[in-house]
C-alpha cells in the first residue's frame, strides 16, 4: 500500500547564516541589546541578510529586498505524516508537484534577488561586517573584561571562506532548486524486510489518518488521502470517531482483498463496497 513518494520539509541551518562563536556568557544576552544587526532569538549568529537590507544607521547596507512569499500553498494536504516522513502516493505525484513548483515560483523573486544582491555586494557587505564585528568586540571588551573573544582573531578569515563557499552553493543549481521550493523528496525507504521498521511506518501513517478525521468537528479533513480512504471504505462520522489503529489496519486489509487490482488511494471505484461490519 505505501508506494510512493516521501517529502521532508528543509530543516538544514539557514545558508543565510554566520555563527559567531561568541563566549557562552554573552549569548545569555538579548541579541539586539548588543547590536542591532543581531536577532533576538538567534544569539549566536549574524545574518546576511541583516548586513544587506538593514539600514545604515543600524550598520547595514539599507539595499532594497523584495519580501518573501507567505504563499499558503499546501502540499501537504496530499501526503500522510509518517515517522520517515510525509508520504505521497503516485496517484497524487502530479498534484504535489504542481503545488511545490508554483510554491518556488512564488518564493523566487525573493531568493533570486538575494543570490544577485550577495554576489554584487561581496566587498561592501565585508566592509559592513568587519565595522561589525569591530563594534561586537568593543561591546565585548566593555561588558565583559575578563571574557575573551577567541574566534575573533580568526573570524574575518572564517567569514570570507563561508561567502566563498555560500556563493558556490547558490549557484548549485540542485541545491538553489531545494532552497527556494523548501521542499525535497525521496524515494520510500525500504523497510519491508524489517519487521520493526514496516510496522512503525504502517502505525505512523494509521495514526496520522486518524488524527486528521479528528481535526475538525464536522469531520471533513481537507486531507485528500484521509478523505479518500474514508469514502473507499465508506466510513460515516461515527465510524471515524470511534476508529483506532487495529481496526483501520484490518478495514484497510479487508478492502485490499476485496479489490486486488486497485489500490486504496486512487480515483478507481471499488469493486466491492468494503463496508465495515458493526
Amino acid at each position: 500500500m505505501l508506494q510512493g513518494n516521501i517529502y521532508y520539509e528543509l530543516k538544514e541551518n539557514d545558508p543565510f547564516r554566520f555563527k559567531l562563536r561568541l563566549p557562552e556568557k554573552v549569548t545569555e544576552v538579548d541579541a539586539e541589546e548588543i547590536h542591532p544587526l543581531l536577532d533576538g532569538s538567534i544569539r549566536d549568529s549574524i545574518s546576511i541578510i541583516n548586513l544587506i537590507k538593514r539600514s545604515e544607521d543600524q550598520g547595514g547596507l539599507g539595499v532594497e529586498l523584495p519580501e518573501k512569499s507567505k504563499s499558503k500553498l499546501s502540499w501537504k494536504k496530499y501526503c500522510v505524516e509518517t515517522c520517515y516522513g510525509f508520504w505521497s502516493p503516485s496517484f497524487f505525484i502530479e498534484e504535489i508537484s504542481k503545488v511545490i513548483e508554483e510554491r518556488k515560483e512564488s518564493r523566487k523573486p525573493y531568493f533570486d534577488d538575494v543570490k544577485t544582491t550577495i554576489a554584487k555586494h561581496r566587498d561592501d557587505v565585508f566592509k559592513k561586517f568587519k565595522i561589525f564585528v569591530e563594534e561586537l568586540n568593543d561591546y565585548i571588551h566593555k561588558n565583559y573584561p575578563d571574557i575573551e573573544w577567541k574566534f575573533y582573531e580568526k573570524i574575518h578569515e572564517a567569514w570570507y571562506r563561508w561567502y566563498g563557499n555560500l556563493i558556490e552553493k547558490l549557484n548549485n543549481t540542485e541545491y538553489y532548486d531545494r532552497l527556494v521550493s523548501g521542499v525535497t523528496s525521496a524515494a520510500v525507504p525500504d523497510v519491508w524486510n524489517d519487521t520493526l521498521s514496516s510496522r512503525e511506518f504502517e502505525e505512523s501513517f494509521l495514526e496520522s489518518i486518524i488524527y486528521y478525521w479528528s481535526k475538525e468537528y464536522s469531520k471533513e479533513t481537507k486531507n485528500k488521502i484521509a478523505q479518500v480512504i474514508a469514502k473507499k471504505l465508506n466510513l460515516s462520522d461515527d465510524d471515524k470517531d470511534n476508529m483506532d489503529i487495529e481496526t483501520l489496519k484490518k478495514s484497510i486489509e479487508e478492502w485490499l482483498q476485496k479489490n486486488e487490482d486497485q489500490e486504496i488511494v486512487s480515483d478507481e471505484e471499488p469493486n466491492v463496497s468494503g463496508k465495515m461490519s458493526s
